[in-house]
């Protein structure tokens, strides 16, 4: 072994001096207590290494997941790990260089897909110092997997009610990945306020709206199976004396005119009344115990935190919906247009929300 050539060498020098026995018990202690000293420096900066990349492996594998809301976002899903990956190797300790490979997959049962999960594989090697005696670097090497799991999310309109004149429709739609509105055709109805099947095929010719009429005041709500990152927003489509006429509204929107509010925009009535900057639309509030009760009367200058959240974000917690349509010749702003509570329960995992699973 040629690094320790020049130790033998010694070692054998000393043996041959008949009077250097202490001196060589001495030199072979002080070299094995070098050798010690030097290895737990070395062991000690790979543990950092490996912790430190640990933490970048378990971040970009729930980020990656994340975005994994989709057969067709399991590329997005890859690269966003992989660029989370890249920014986060630059703040390792120093290093002799880091592979990684991140891959995506499902879990199914029954036919159906219950999770998406991305898993990153990672190593590095930090170079020795003292230990370069043995070796030249110690290698590391990590994993993790994260899973988004499918979930069940539920809107319950045993809390419904409308004091609105307008005719009121609330829909659920998910969120498009690159936060663009919806298509009317993504858009699920929810419930209604329309007096009649006629109203109501005026605003969305569905079944499904329309059969809402036959169940009103007397509606339990509806449930459906969503990723637990996706985010989920809510439209109000309001058309102005619907119900009863009054002439136009508070905003100058004539009788008969529609117009939509989309959770998701900041306010939700930008898309509509683009020159009304607050948000007079949409109030979210926690459920805890008994019904909350939205303050009315005025608007606010940001849009409620939950307004288009995923079951993730929302951690178990059920949120309250109150929507005020802008109706009325002088808007009362009274969030009681239209009512309902959201919440989400776990998937086979029994989890809400996006975790690590290895």
């Amino acid at each position: 072994m040629p690094r320790l050539s020049w130790l033998t060498t010694l070692i054998r020098g000393l043996f041959h001096d008949a009077g250097a026995a202490v001196g060589v018990i001495f030199a072979v202690c002080l070299i094995m207590l070098v050798l010690a000293a030097g290895a737990a420096v070395d062991y000690t900066r790979a543990a950092q290494l490996r912790s430190t990349l640990q933490g970048v492996v378990d971040d970009a594998a729930l980020s990656g997941a994340s975005a994994y809301v989709s057969s067709s976002t399991a590329t997005t899903a890859v690269t966003v790990g992989k660029n989370y990956m890249k920014a986060g190797i630059k703040l390792l300790p120093p290093n002799l260089g880091i592979t990684y490979k991140v891959t995506s997959n499902t879990v199914t049962s029954g036919g159906n897909v219950t999770a998406y999960t991305v898993t990153i594989t990672a190593s590095g090697q930090v170079a020795t110092t003292l230990m370069g005696l043995i070796t030249s670097a110690l290698t590391v090497s990590v994993n993790a997997t994260a899973t988004n799991p499918i979930v069940m999310a539920s809107i319950d309109l045993g809390t419904w009610s409308s004091s609105a004149c307008d005719t009121n429709t609330i829909y659920w739609y998910v969120v498009p990945t690159d936060n663009s509105l919806p298509s009317d055709s993504d858009l699920h109805p929810i419930f209604t306020n329309a007096t009649s099947k006629s109203t109501a095929k005026l605003l969305n010719d569905t079944s499904t709206l329309v059969s809402t009429l036959d169940a009103k005041n007397g509606a339990a709500g509806t449930s459906f199976q969503v990723p637990a990152s996706q985010k989920i927003g809510f439209v109000l489509q309001n058309v102005t004396g619907g119900n009863c006429s009054y002439g136009k509204n508070h905003y100058g929107g004539a009788s008969g005119s529609s117009h939509v509010f989309y959770s998701q925009l900041s306010p939700p009535s930008q898309d509509t009344y683009p020159q009304q900057t607050q948000n007079c639309s949409l109030q979210v509030l926690a459920v805890s115990g008994s019904q909350p009760t939205p303050s009315g009367g005025s608007c606010s200058s940001t849009t409620s935190k939950n307004a288009a959240p995923s079951c993730s974000t929302l951690s178990g917690q059920k949120m309250a919906y109150f929507w005020n349509d802008m109706g009325g010749t002088s808007d009362d702003k009274g969030f009681n247009d239209a009512e309902y509570d959201f919440s989400c329960t776990g998937g086979s995992s029994g989890s809400t929300a996006v975790v690590l699973t290895q």
